[in-house]
């Protein structure tokens, strides 16, 4: 029993999603707004439902099979339903409310990165404290200037930022393409080559943000490259070394 009892322990523990601080830090500041994961509002859907996750997981790791494809797209997930159909129908002991837990997890994910990207293309920071100069910054333009945050992962994407300045907008918008793109080429080949030869396919930008200081321009761009994509880009390059 006791080794049973271990099991089921360790398999719940090692299947469950869990947030970033940053990221409970983001979910707080959303509550004190009266935003939560349980409700979809404001262009944000819930991509994944937490009762339906637990209930079917009733079958052998069919709730994690729905967690790992569609809207959740949690790809761990897949592994987590491997196991719980070979471990079935001891499974459903911990295989429901595993589901039921990561579902809800990923949709405080989803929420977050809603109000960090997609919300904050058309609004100012919603996460600002109420100073004028965190008024003035998306979030991600934020994290870079106070955190050298070069981008964040998603289920599907990686994303970078590219930053230049310069006192005309075409230049200072031109050296932050070409930032982000160095960046997403040293994800695929590391810093210690030639960028020049690696080739990006498939990176699109997500949004841009400027800003005029005193005769300078200053430029943030947000690019998201498909992870599949980027899979493809480096085995190629791997190819060719």
């Amino acid at each position: 029993m006791k080794k049973l009892l271990t099991l089921i322990l360790t398999v719940y523990l090692t299947g469950c999603v869990s947030l970033s601080y940053q990221e409970k830090m983001e979910l707080m500041k959303l509550r004190q707004k009266g935003i939560d994961a349980t409700v979809s509002a404001n262009g944000w859907e819930k991509p994944a439902s937490p009762a339906l996750a637990g209930f079917l997981n009733l079958l052998p790791g069919v709730g994690n099979f729905y967690l790992g494809s569609g809207n959740a797209a949690e790809g761990s997930q897949i592994g987590y339903g491997v196991v719980n159909l070979l471990l079935w129908p001891l499974s459903v002991v911990w295989g429901i409310p595993q589901a039921y837990s990561d579902a809800d997890t990923i949709n405080k994910r989803d929420l977050v990165f809603f109000y960090q990207y997609t919300k904050n293309k058309q609004t100012k920071d919603f996460f600002a404290d109420g100073t004028d100069n965190d008024a003035e910054f998306p979030q991600w333009v934020e994290l870079y200037e106070k955190e050298g945050y070069i981008g964040q992962t998603d289920r599907k994407a990686l994303y970078f930022i590219g930053y230049g300045e310069s006192i005309l907008y075409k230049p200072a918008h031109d050296y932050a393409i070409e930032d982000a793109y160095e960046k997403a080429k040293a994800s695929i080949a590391g810093y210690g080559v030639s960028l020049k030869s690696v080739k990006i396919r498939g990176m699109k930008l997500i949004s841009e943000y400027k800003h005029d200081d005193n005769g300078k321009v200053r430029v943030w761009m947000l690019y998201s490259y498909p992870k599949m994509q980027l899979e493809k880009d480096m085995l190629e390059f791997q190819k060719n070394e």
